[in-house]
């Protein structure tokens, strides 16, 4: 009698597991909801920082630093059959990254009256991205294993670049002995803005074009894995960018307009990794 019990206590507490895992399995269509953690950015920023037309390379070169970001969303789950599933979904993700330069070196700073000089670039887009995604799902007693992958659409909203310098005073100035200064800009990198040039006489300026700094969209591939644990979802994924997101010739242009100088020849693509925790309803 005691062993009945216990097994009909054992089944009622499985129940609510299995229905919630039936419900995984049998649901055509099914929404969820999705927010984390983004970490990177646009790679190739420290190139472009250490860009010289000259071709010479820096004797203080930037380094490039991830950033971290948040994003949030909801997906759509289309049952296909027990262990495919279409995922489309729309999503808000910020990605940063970061160029920074830090001279110590007294033989750089003595001429400039510093003890201390510190440069920090951080490029941040806010993005809306629609990722279309193949769900292969594998079904266990009590959750679910998906690997997602597959292609993405995006539209950067907003974007900043931020630029800080931070530099301290030396012996070599007495009343500012010790003293820092840290200076801030924000640009739009995606602001339309009108280049212009010298025409060949040199008497007036002459428009070549409206321009933006950065490309507004972009498109590339995802690919994860998670696991729907009562309908809680826990993902991890990453995802790079194909589009060039710097306006390259535009920015040679602008910073290489003589016949000798050296084009930049570098790409500048979004590529990021994501954490994050959902539930599916």
């Amino acid at each position: 009698m005691k062993k009945t019990i216990l097994a009909v206590l054992v089944a009622a507490m499985a129940m609510p597991a299995m229905a919630q895992l039936q419900d995984i399995n049998e649901k055509k269509l099914s929404v969820g909801v999705r927010a984390g953690v983004t970490i990177g950015g646009l790679t190739g920023l420290s190139d472009i920082m250490n860009y010289n037309p000259s071709g010479v390379a820096p004797l203080n070169p930037y380094d490039s630093k991830a950033g971290a970001g948040i994003s949030f969303g909801v997906v759509f789950n289309t049952r296909i059959n027990d262990w495919l599933y279409i995922q489309p979904g729309l999503e808000y993700a910020m990605l940063s990254s970061k160029a920074t330069l830090d001279i110590t070196d007294q033989n750089d700073l003595a001429s400039q009256g510093y003890s201390e000089w510190k440069f920090k670039t951080i490029a941040r887009g806010h993005y809306l991205r629609i990722p279309i995604l193949a769900s292969f799902r594998i079904n266990f007693d009590k959750c679910q294993l998906q690997v997602n992958t597959g292609p993405y659409l995006a539209v950067a909203l907003a974007a900043r670049q931020i630029d800080t310098e931070t530099y301290t005073f030396d012996a070599s100035q007495p009343l500012l002995s010790g003293w820092s200064e840290t200076n801030k800009t924000i640009n739009d990198p995606l602001r339309k803005q009108n280049h212009y040039a010298s025409d060949p006489t040199g008497s007036y300026l002459t428009e070549i074009e409206e321009y933006s700094e950065f490309n507004r969209f972009d498109v590339g591939w995802d690919i994860g894995l998670a696991v729907n644990y009562k309908n809680i979802v826990f993902g991890a994924k990453y995802n790079v960018g194909f589009v060039n997101m710097l306006n390259e010739d535009m920015f040679n242009k602008i910073n290489a307009g003589n016949p000798g100088d050296v084009q930049f020849d570098k790409s500048m693509r979004n590529s990021s990794f994501s954490i994050s925790v959902g539930y599916d309803f």
